[in-house]
């Protein structure tokens, strides 16, 4: 995150998910999902002690689905897409480089190919929450 001035930055966003989900027939199937992403956080009200922020970021969503055992081997998918979320959140400041994220929910929009129908754009509206500590440089 670089603040260009009071009220808007520039921020870049890596997050990459993995979920376990046992299977009766296959095994375990194992997801890992990753987006990189860039774009806008916008202060409408500046910096304080409490700075409610909204942000817009653009990007790259890949991911691979890999299952044990299908079909007697393994089987693994992966796709990338066109990724972008919307967001917002407050941060509440302890001191000059030091903050608390209180909150973050984001909506994230990707498109991956289906793995039924390859060929078949399949749309993934995913929600993220996020709290925790801001170092900042």
């Amino acid at each position: 995150m670089y603040n260009l001035n009071n009220w808007i930055g520039v921020a870049g966003d890596v997050d990459g998910t993995r979920n376990s989900a046992p299977d009766s027939v296959a095994g375990t199937d194992v997801i890992h999902v990753y987006t990189v992403m860039g774009g806008v956080h916008v202060y409408p009200l500046g910096h304080h002690k409490i700075t409610p922020f909204a942000d817009g970021l653009l990007g790259h969503g890949y991911y691979t689905v890999f299952i044990p055992a299908a079909g007697g081997g393994p089987f693994t998918f992966s796709d990338g897409s066109f990724a972008w979320s919307v967001g917002g959140g407050v941060d509440y400041s302890l001191s000059s480089h030091f903050a608390v994220r209180l909150g973050e929910f984001d909506y994230e929009r990707t498109s991956y190919n289906s793995i039924a129908t390859p060929g078949l754009s399949s749309a993934n509206n995913d929600y993220k929450f996020k709290a925790g500590l801001l170092v900042r440089f």
